[in-house]
């Protein structure tokens, strides 16, 4: 008896079992992140045929290299989709707007029996959505964290097979999107971050005993060239460690267990050159939304004691198309002449935020209704907080990602 696990692209894994086949998480064409990211890898010719012949689908979390409107859109409206169930919906809302409608929540820490497969699925163990599944046949033990913090608070199980989590860090716009912060604060918090990562990798593989290690869910390309050029990333060979066997996934996309002797053979799929320029997203050029940014901030129920400065235009040509003010504590917009570069947020008595956003994924974010994390994560604005504390934006990050996005 034989496990498969083949790379189809980014953090979309396809694994089969002798009668269960499903898939993770897939990106596999157009951009992400408003059109900041768009995937590195090019999926094999048939891989629509291939998502759409599986049991089910897994979604890990909403971030759009999971949960991606141009890839679903080649997906059939009645595969089942196995998802966590957060109380936000922010995987079923998002689901939902796209059609489908035979999404299955599930609740953590509770084992469910598919066909000769047992799954679980944990939740990250931080506040953010996020969560990370385990898989079981014979004993064959498959875990992947993706993109979650201490998965289960490290209540996690021991003799897996293969752990595989997402690798190369740079999955945010902080702290290069912060107009606060020096270059050399800036390189210094990308490497601490990217040795936290390592770290954190390596102890869940200790603390687990897996014996393979794979590297997965880093495979983008950035569109922000300062991002690009400046980001700080992991490869996969730098998790080279002689107390795993390391799955290179950056030589090898497909890997074959027998059971019970857990041996490992690796393989390639092909891939065409390039991608299908037909499936490639295009960002909307439709450069002004006012109306638009008022009804989506007066709808939002949001409140706390926050003011949003918020420049919607071309941060990279330095052009404003409007400028507003959204004062959460009384939920009044206002727009405002002065632009933020005149403005002196600095002397507000209440905690400010400051978002400098690409006028064209703006628009996709309303449009389609995606979080205004797409925004932060694709790198299309420029941000400034006072105070520079995480406690004075994480929840308007939370709101408008995972409760409300228009």
């Amino acid at each position: 008896m034989t496990v498969k696990i083949t790379l189809l692209g980014h953090a979309c894994l396809h694994i089969e079992t002798p009668k269960l086949k499903f898939v993770t998480d897939p990106w596999l064409v157009g951009s992400a992140f408003c059109g900041g990211w768009q995937p590195a890898l090019v999926p094999p010719d048939n891989w629509q045929a291939t998502i759409n012949d599986v049991d089910f689908i897994y979604i890990s979390h909403n971030h759009n290299d999971h949960l991606n409107e141009n890839t679903l859109a080649y997906i059939r409206k009645d595969i089942p989709m196995l998802i966590p169930n957060f109380q936000t919906k922010s995987v079923e809302r998002p689901l939902r707007n796209l059609g489908f409608y035979n999404y299955i929540p599930l609740d953590f820490n509770v084992d469910h029996i598919a066909k000769d497969c047992v799954f679980r699925i944990y939740p990250s163990g931080d506040e953010r959505d996020d969560s990370g599944l385990l898989m079981g046949y014979q004993n064959f033990k498959f875990l992947t964290s993706v993109d979650s913090n201490n998965l289960n608070n490290g209540w996690l199980p021991d003799n897996i097979t293969v752990y595989a989590s997402s690798f190369a860090g740079g999955a945010s716009g902080y702290p290069l999107l912060f107009n606060n912060k020096t270059e050399q604060e800036k390189n210094k918090i990308l490497k601490d971050n990217l040795l936290t990562l390592k770290n954190n990798v390596k102890a869940t593989i200790e603390k687990t005993k897996a014996k393979y290690y794979l590297p997965y869910a880093g495979f983008n390309y950035i569109k922000n060239d300062y991002v690009r050029k400046t980001d700080i990333l992991l490869d996969v060979k730098d998790y080279e460690d002689n107390k795993y066997q390391l799955l290179r996934s950056d030589l090898h996309n497909k890997w074959t267990f027998k059971t019970p002797t857990l041996e490992c053979t690796a393989s390639s799929i092909v891939r065409p050159k390039k991608h299908d320029k037909k499936k490639l997203h295009k960002t909307p050029q439709d450069t002004f939304s006012l109306k638009d940014t008022y009804k989506y901030f007066e709808n939002s129920n949001f409140k706390k004691n926050l003011k949003l400065y918020l420049d919607v235009g071309l941060p990279e040509w330095h052009q404003i198309d409007y400028s507003l003010c959204i004062n959460f504590e009384n939920n009044r917009i206002e727009r405002v002449e002065e632009n933020y570069n005149a403005l002196n947020i600095k002397d507000e008595k209440n905690p400010c935020l400051y978002l400098y956003v690409n006028c064209n994924a703006w628009k996709y974010m309303l449009e389609n209704k995606r979080p205004i994390e797409d925004i932060f994560i694709g790198n299309a604005c420029r941000i400034d907080r006072y105070p520079d504390s995480y406690d004075v934006d994480k929840d308007f990050w939370h709101h408008f990602s995972n409760i409300y996005t228009g």
